[in-house]
């Protein structure tokens, strides 16, 4: 993210590996891919999401796992 935020002026979208992480991991794995992604662009340009498409089977918990991450890292930013 930390390159690719150097290379393109617009907003970058990534963040969660789709396959081991997003699919395989704990929804604490995937919290912390949220939080390096976010600490890596400063939070700026930054729309988070899988490398790419992410598997069927991906758990539930994890995507709502990612979206808390996320909704944690706004309201803590507007508190601010």
């Amino acid at each position: 993210m930390t390159e690719g935020k150097k290379i393109f002026h617009g907003a970058l979208m990534g963040g969660i590996e789709q396959y081991k992480t997003l699919n395989l991991g704990s929804p604490l794995e995937v919290e912390s891919q949220v939080y390096d992604a976010i600490n890596q662009t400063k939070g700026r340009r930054l729309i988070i999401t899988p490398g790419c498409t992410y598997p069927l089977s991906v758990p539930d918990r994890n995507l709502i796992a990612m979206r808390r991450a996320v909704d944690t890292y706004a309201s803590t930013r507007k508190s601010k």
